[in-house]
């Protein structure tokens, strides 16, 4: 079994999904089956970063084009506090929440 023997795992491979409210269900997934917050956190961020040859998920600094998520809750106390989204940062521009509701429900031609 890959999570008791700590084979480094990644989340959200599955590209033929829709990203989102499926990453979230599948974080749910792989703490029901034993994994910890934090090693979901890290199949998700470190662990893809190592498989890519990358340093990791970056840090903060002045002047960095940073891509953050800010959430109202302690993730590594449950993983379900993702959901307690508060703000998205992407490339160092916070975005506006009522905007991607909008963009989100617009039917497709």
């Amino acid at each position: 079994h890959a999570v008791k023997t700590h084979v480094p795992m990644l989340a959200g491979t599955d590209i033929l999904e829709r990203h989102g409210e499926r990453l979230l269900h599948e974080f749910d997934l792989l703490v029901s089956i034993g994994m910890t917050p934090k090693e979901v956190l890290a199949a998700a961020t470190v662990n893809p970063a190592a498989a890519l040859g990358r340093d990791g998920p970056g840090r903060i600094a002045t002047g960095a084009p940073a891509s953050l998520l800010i959430i109202e809750a302690d993730p590594l106390a449950d993983i379900a506090n993702l959901r307690k989204l508060s703000t998205i940062v992407l490339r160092g521009k916070v975005l506006d929440f009522a905007k991607l509701e909008r963009l989100k429900n617009m039917k497709a031609p």
